[in-house]
């Protein structure tokens, strides 16, 4: 498995910033989860 790379982590780490910030202005439970779901994946790629 390839590391990835110093910038593209923080590409990522912007992204999941964006996802919280979703999170916070979204009305929709349903939504909610699935950003929710998003953040935990990109959180498990940043962590690897």
């Amino acid at each position: 498995m390839k590391k990835i790379e110093e910038w593209e982590n923080y590409l990522f780490i912007k992204e999941l910033g964006n996802l919280f910030t979703e999170y916070y202005h979204c009305p929709d439970k349903e939504i909610k989860k699935l950003i929710v779901q998003d953040i935990i994946l990109l959180g498990s790629v940043i962590n690897t």
